[in-house]
């Protein structure tokens, strides 16, 4: 009788069938609370780790544990809540969606829900909905932003950016980017080419959308702030380190005072808390 090999799945219990399917019936899929409490004793056990989560960092103390693991793959681009240092030096490969083109040019969900924060805070939905909730019917406390004839500005101007770059021009808004990585002969039409500084200067919402390296740790910071114009609102959900939250600060409190600067940075879960607090009672 053949070994049962176990596998450690992070992810969504609506993933488990999918994966227990088609791994087969030669592997043991463990589906452990995506905490390290859960995940973290298990790691001597598995040979492979199938993340959906990135809810559980794993450093190299932790994979060290991991004495028969030989593959970790991650549902997302960028995966830097892994040592990816300790898997090269015992050769365990770690597989990730950067550069799988055909297959990311169809997943939209960062985009959709990027274009959905940007809406929620042109229409202040979450201060409305509340208002509303609490019995309440005043129209004149939340006028919101037209965002036809508006400019976004984006940072990153690859897969989602020219996702956002679409809805925006289908509301009618005026689409400016910035992007010294993207060859000029790929940039798209639907985007003006600009610097950051002019970006941030211009836009009337601006939205981040790019991977977390040593050059985009603290991207936005107190100089970068200090240029978006009044009103403006700011969507981040790239990885929260790209903004530098004390840099931030003065600006959260100004948006919870008068809303002269309000801002909003907002994730699914890579999105630092620090950062998700910025316009927590202005949206």
């Amino acid at each position: 009788m053949s070994e049962v090999l176990p596998i450690l799945y992070l992810g969504p219990a609506s993933g488990i069938a999918a994966v227990t399917t088609t791994l087969g019936s030669g592997y043991q899929v463990l589906s452990p609370a995506t905490t390290p409490d859960a995940v973290l004793p298990l790691l001597p056990q598995v040979h492979a780790i199938l993340d959906a989560s990135m809810k559980v960092p794993l450093r190299q103390a932790d994979l060290d544990s991991a004495v028969h693991l030989k593959l970790i793959a991650t549902a997302t681009t960028g995966a830097d809540h892994i040592d990816s240092k300790a898997l090269a030096a015992r050769n365990i490969p770690l597989l990730t969606l950067k550069g799988q083109k055909q297959v990311l040019n169809e997943l939209t969900p960062a985009a959709e829900l990027s274009w959905m924060l940007l809406m929620a805070c042109a229409r202040h939905l979450r201060a409305a909905n509340r208002h509303v909730e609490a019995g309440q019917w005043d129209r004149e406390l939340f006028p919101g932003m037209l965002l036809k004839g508006r400019t976004l500005g984006l940072i990153g101007c690859g897969r989602i950016g020219q996702w956002m770059a679409r809805y925006a021009t289908a509301f009618g808004m005026r689409v400016i980017g910035y992007d010294p990585y993207l060859p000029e002969g790929e940039w798209p039409a639907t985007i003006e080419h600009t610097d950051l500084d002019t970006l941030l200067q211009n836009a009337h919402a601006v939205s981040i959308h790019v991977h977390l390296s040593d050059e985009t740790r603290g991207l936005i910071g107190a100089r970068e702030f200090a240029l978006l114009r009044p009103g403006a609102i700011l969507i981040n959900t790239s990885r929260g380190a790209r903004m530098c939250s004390k840099a931030s600060r003065p600006f959260r409190t100004a948006a919870c005072g008068s809303m002269r600067r309000s801002m909003t940075t907002a994730s699914s879960r890579r999105t630092s808390a620090a950062s998700v607090r910025m316009r927590w009672t202005s949206c």
